[in-house]
C-alpha cells in the first residue's frame, strides 16, 4: 500500500485551508459528522479525491484529548500533562530527598552526641567495663551483679545514683542496708 503524502495545502489555497483546520481541532470525538464534513472540504481543495487506498479519507481523533486534526503522537495536551506530571515527579523526589538528608543529618548528629556510656547513663542502666573484654566497649551489668562504672550503680541489689562524677561506687551506709 503507498504512502499518501498528506493533504497539505498548496500555495494558492493555504489560508483556506489552514481555516479548515482550525475548525477541526475544535471538533470533539463525539461531532465526527462536522469532522468528516470539513476533511472533505480539506480534501476537495488540495486536489485529492480518495485516499492512498481509494476510499474516501476520514479525520482522525487523538486518542489522549478526543480532538480531530492530530493524533496522539502530536497531541500538545499530552505533551503539555506530561511535561507537568513530570515536573511535579521531580519536586516530589527534591522534597524527598531534602527530607531523607534532613533525617540522615539528625542521626548523625544524634550519634556523634551520643556515646554509649551517656546513653546508658541517660536510660538509667547500671554497666561496666570489662577489663578482659576491652574492645567491646561498655556492657550492662548482670542484674545480680553489684558495682558500675556510670551514673548509676547497684548496691545490695538496689540501683542508686553515683556520685558527681560518676566513676566511684558510693559508700554504703546503714541507712541504705535497711531499705
Amino acid at each position: 500500500m503507498g504512502r499518501s503524502s498528506g493533504y497539505r495545502a498548496k500555495k494558492g489555497n493555504k489560508e483556506q485551508i489552514s481555516k479548515l483546520r482550525a475548525r477541526l481541532a475544535e471538533c470533539k470525538c463525539s461531532q465526527w459528522q462536522r469532522a468528516t464534513i470539513i476533511m472533505r472540504e480539506i480534501v476537495e481543495l488540495t486536489g485529492k479525491s480518495v485516499g492512498p487506498s481509494g476510499c474516501s479519507v476520514e479525520p482522525r481523533a487523538c486518542k489522549y484529548c478526543g480532538r480531530y486534526g492530530h493524533t496522539r503522537q502530536h497531541c500538545q495536551k499530552r505533551l503539555s500533562d506530561e511535561e507537568a506530571s513530570m515536573e511535579a515527579l521531580m519536586l516530589r523526589c527534591k522534597q524527598e530527598d531534602e527530607e531523607r538528608s534532613r533525617k540522615i543529618k539528625s542521626k548523625e548528629k544524634v550519634q556523634h552526641e551520643w556515646t554509649q556510656e551517656a546513653w546508658f547513663d541517660q536510660v538509667g542502666k547500671v554497666w561496666e567495663r570489662n577489663p578482659e573484654r576491652w574492645w567491646m566497649g561498655p556492657e550492662v551489668l548482670h542484674p545480680l551483679q553489684d558495682g558500675g562504672h556510670g551514673k548509676w550503680v547497684r548496691v545490695n541489689g538496689t540501683v542508686k545514683m553515683a556520685d558527681e562524677w560518676g566513676r566511684r561506687i558510693l559508700p554504703v551506709t546503714a541507712r541504705d542496708v535497711r531499705s
